[in-house]
């Protein structure tokens, strides 16, 4: 009896490590780099997903470190949805990529559209996303790689109030373009850092992360009251087995 609640209880500890790896999916290592967005409303910092998103970000960073985003404008706000950037001039004069279209790695990242976070904006075609980027004002599950395929490749983890300002700007249609701000909301540059500082300074949590520890919470709890039912469960049947025998 005692061999097998040994090797029960070393099945219950393999599959709780399991779900400790499993919880811990499309989290963030500290040590991603950060985007500081200057904008004429504020500024907004972002960490970058870089081992997650390895190509989504690289791309970001070469159109940030070219200065292909400054006085550019956010030329898509919708309230309780999103803001777009990284395509537009001020009177939507639009600006052509510099690079390529790249691989969508929202199946690969894992990161979940949750308020917050940073996505590539692209056509119906999954694989053309090149300069232009959307960071969600509320959890667009709709949009993840399990649904709409858009890559999540980092999160805002200061400059939320910023965000939220821009969300109650005023919007019109500019030449067959719905929801531009009717006045400029101007980038003034995107400059990259090299890593999350190790003391914090997160003022935005990821919202994924809670999700995750709660569901986590509760696979370890199933597991443990499933393991303690197996072991009353032979406990009971090696002690009725010993009462036949005598």
């Amino acid at each position: 009896m005692n061999k097998k609640i040994c090797t029960l209880a070393t099945c219950v500890m393999f599959m709780m490590s399991l779900m400790l790896l499993s919880g811990n999916t499309a989290q963030t290592s500290g040590n991603n780099p950060i985007a500081v967005i200057e904008t004429n409303r504020g500024t907004i910092r972002i960490e970058l997903y870089e081992k997650d998103a390895p190509i989504t970000v690289e791309n970001f960073v070469k159109y940030a470190e070219d200065g292909f985003y400054d006085g550019l404008i956010f030329h898509r706000v919708i309230q309780n949805f999103m803001i777009q950037g990284g395509g537009f001039r001020p009177g939507m004069e639009y600006v052509e990529p510099t690079y390529g279209p790249i691989q969508n790695e929202a199946s690969i990242s894992g990161h979940r559209n949750n308020r917050g976070t940073i996505a590539m904006a692209r056509t119906d075609d999954p694989h053309s996303a090149t300069s232009q980027f959307y960071i969600n004002l509320v959890n667009n599950n709709n949009l993840d790689f399990d649904a709409g395929v858009y890559c999540v490749f980092g999160k805002v983890i200061d400059g939320m109030d910023v965000m939220d300002s821009i969300a109650t700007v005023q919007t019109t249609s500019v030449g067959g373009f719905d929801d531009v701000p009717v006045e400029d909301i101007v980038i003034q540059s995107v400059t990259i850092s090299d890593s999350v500082p190790t003391n914090g300074g997160d003022t935005t949590k990821d919202e994924t992360e809670p999700f995750y520890k709660n569901i986590l919470f509760l696979q370890i709890l199933v597991s443990v009251i499933v393991a303690a039912v197996i072991i009353l469960f032979l406990r009971h049947r090696e002690n009725m087995e010993e009462e036949e025998k005598d």
